[in-house]
């Protein structure tokens, strides 16, 4: 079995987290049903977290594959820090803006606004903005995309990373969806699975603009998770796919001038 995990590492990382986190979900579902009217409520997420960590399984395989000195340059990449100043404000703040843009382009668009209360918003993704990050990032830009860099091109990577992390992210996001407006899972996988490639390109863009620092790409899916905020559920299944939909214009908007600028080979602007 190890020289198998040796073998395929980044295959067997994927299986292990789909397979954890659909796992996790079917058995959180079956204790605690999803409420049709707010959707997964935030238990279903920490029971995935705790049972389905993408950073857990990255850390243990990490362990295996590489032993006492690839734990040791993972979490070093933890504390990398000295990168330039902008650079964290990219992290910090650009993930977030796309997401409060999308909001206020939908109001310009004439769609249908709830009002948002900020603190409250705070308050209920606070935990989800420190914890996910810390629970996945280990695993999809710790483990995985480093790995898959030395066999593909950086756009390459940063997509297959996006697949296997939409995968896992089906058990929450889409689900929610699929109960709440009583549609089939495939549509809303497609169109929701978007956010997972576009914002593994920018978050891999970020990874490698920074030495592989993981504490920026940490700074970054909080950001994503924070911005979720502006995300907030509407009224009727039409509205939630105009929304979406503008959403996820404005993130391949964003991807794209990543790639245009920097190039797929290493999603970093090569200097003279």
């Amino acid at each position: 079995m190890r020289q198998l995990i040796k073998r395929y590492p980044v295959l067997i990382f994927f299986i292990l987290t789909t397979a954890l986190g659909w796992i996790a979900v079917m058995v959180g579902t079956a204790v605690m049903p999803i409420d049709e009217e707010h959707e997964m409520t935030a238990m279903h997420g920490i029971l995935v977290f705790l049972i389905a960590s993408p950073s857990v399984v990255g850390i243990l395989l990490t362990i295996i594959v590489d032993g006492r000195e690839g734990i040791k340059e993972l979490f070093s990449r933890a504390v990398r820090w000295r990168v330039r100043p902008v650079c964290y404000a990219v992290a910090l703040f650009l993930p977030f803006s796309i997401m409060g843009l999308g909001y206020l382009v939908q109001g310009l668009l004439g769609g249908p606004l709830r009002p948002i209360n900020f603190v409250e918003q705070l308050v209920f993704f606070l935990p989800f903005g420190l914890m996910a990050p810390l629970f996945e990032e280990f695993g999809w830009r710790g483990f995985a995309l480093p790995r898959l860099q030395r066999r593909y091109n950086a756009l390459v990577s940063a997509l297959i990373v996006g697949l296997g992390w939409a995968l896992w992210h089906a058990t929450v996001n889409y689900m929610g969806k699929v109960v709440q407006y009583r549609a089939t899972i495939v549509p809303w996988l497609l169109m929701w699975s978007q956010y997972n490639f576009t914002q593994s390109v920018l978050l891999s863009w970020i990874h490698n603009n920074t030495r592989n620092s993981m504490l920026l790409v940490i700074l970054g899916h909080f950001s994503i998770t924070m911005g979720n905020m502006f995300g907030l559920p509407n009224a009727t299944m039409g509205d939630d796919l105009r929304a979406t939909l503008v959403n996820v214009a404005l993130h391949w908007l964003v991807a794209i001038a990543i790639i245009v600028a920097t190039g797929p080979k290493r999603l970093v602007r090569e200097s003279r």
